[in-house]
This record gives structure tokens, C-alpha cells and sequence, in this order.
């Protein structure tokens, strides 16, 4: 596993944007009648078969959508031991400094999180939870739909998902992504994180950010329970 213990420091997050975005409801509305039409990469498809195969060898899957050197998703799979965790990222580079499988409970694929999302859904695929461990906060205004809860494959992440945690070291886009789960009927708690020896940190980026001493916070959401007629 990648160290994890060396002093760093981080800057805080930048941003015009003081509040909430005033055009998320009407990206998020948008959304909802436009679905994402964007080819999928050839090397998502590639990775396909190997995506597959693992879903079906763990019925409890958990998704680390862009998980870097991998060292989270070692850590989710410590931390969840009746499920199997796959990590995904479009960086050769990363990965090839990812840790090796504990007993075949994690996988570290190449694909674009975006394109394994929308083929998991177009196989009736669910996963139990998701997990999208500080994603770019992209916080110049101008690029709100780079972000998770605002880019296009946002309704496919809901439709494939049981259950979704994000971590940021960025209030806005904690109180953002909130606001699009709850807008979609799911459940939600918003929370301050902890960075301890009783609660450790689960990246390269949550260690670095709690030594820095920036604020962590945590959405978790819950999909709606379905109402049998």
C-alpha cells in the first residue's frame, strides 16, 4: 500500500461560487430529459468482460469511481468484507502504481467511469454502493456540469446505485451534490469527517487534506425504497 504518513501541504479550494450554484436545478432538470449520448471509449469496452466477470464473482459490489493509485479501494475492501470493490480510473499511470488483490475481493481496471456506469446500467447491473472519494471540485462557476451532480451521467449513477458516498474537502460542492440527491428523492446526511487512529484515512488525497487542516465533509445517500403495489 502507498505511504501515506508524509507531511504535506495542500492549498484550500478556490471558488467566486459562495453558495450553492443558482443554475443547478435547471442543469439537473435538463438532465432528466436528455440523456448522455457520448460514444463509449474503446478501452471501456475492453474492460467490459473483466467487469462483468467480477460483478457476477461478488453480487455485493461496491464501485471507487476514480480511485488513483488504488490504495482506496484496498482500504473499502478492508473495510467491507462481504463485498468485492472495483476501481476505476482512466489513468494508466495511477494504476500502475496500485496494490496487488487481497484474496481477489478488489480489482483495478483502466476505463472512463462515465462509459462503465452507463454499461452497467444497460445490463440491468446495480451496485450496492458507490463511492466517489474527492473528485476534481472544479469550482470556477462556468464549469458546474464537470462536476459529479451536474455532469450529464448524473441520472445513470442514481439509476445504477443502492447506495452513494462522496467525500470533498469543498463545503459548496458537499452542499451541491446534497441538494441533487435530495431533489431526486433519495436520502441524505451531511457530515464533518474525522481524520484519526480510530478512523483513518481511506486515500492519498483524504490523508494530505486532513494534515493540511481543511474542513472534510461527507455526503451519504440512500436510494428511495420502491412502494410494492
Amino acid at each position: 500500500m502507498p505511504e501515506i504518513s508524509k507531511p504535506v501541504n495542500s492549498n484550500l479550494v478556490s471558488s467566486p461560487q459562495t453558495t450553492i450554484h443558482p443554475r443547478l436545478s435547471e442543469v439537473l432538470a435538463r438532465h432528466q430529459i436528455h440523456s448522455d449520448q457520448t460514444p463509449i471509449a474503446p478501452f471501456s469496452h475492453a474492460i467490459w468482460p473483466q467487469v462483468q466477470a467480477f460483478a457476477a464473482a461478488h453480487p455485493s459490489l461496491i464501485l471507487d469511481l476514480g480511485c488513483g493509485t488504488g490504495e482506496s479501494s484496498e482500504n473499502l475492501a478492508k473495510r467491507h468484507l462481504d463485498s468485492g470493490v472495483l476501481g476505476l480510473d482512466r489513468s494508466s499511470v495511477r494504476l500502475g502504481k496500485a496494490a496487488s488483490e487481497i484474496s481477489g475481493r478488489y480489482l483495478h481496471l483502466r476505463g472512463d467511469q462515465y462509459d462503465v456506469l452507463r454499461l452497467i446500467n444497460a445490463y440491468s447491473m446495480r451496485a450496492e454502493k458507490v463511492y466517489l472519494l474527492y473528485p476534481n471540485p472544479s469550482p470556477k462557476p462556468e464549469h458546474l456540469k464537470r462536476r459529479w451532480h451536474a455532469h450529464p451521467i448524473w441520472p445513470t449513477l442514481l439509476s445504477v446505485a443502492n447506495r452513494i458516498e462522496l467525500r470533498t474537502n469543498w463545503a459548496i460542492y458537499a452542499e451541491e451534490f446534497a441538494f441533487a440527491l435530495q431533489s431526486s428523492g433519495w436520502a441524505v446526511a451531511l457530515t464533518q469527517i474525522e481524520i484519526d487512529a480510530d478512523n483513518p484515512a481511506l486515500s492519498l488525497f483524504e490523508a494530505k487534506y486532513a494534515r493540511s487542516g481543511h474542513a472534510l465533509w461527507r455526503v451519504t445517500g440512500h436510494a428511495p425504497v420502491a412502494i410494492p403495489q
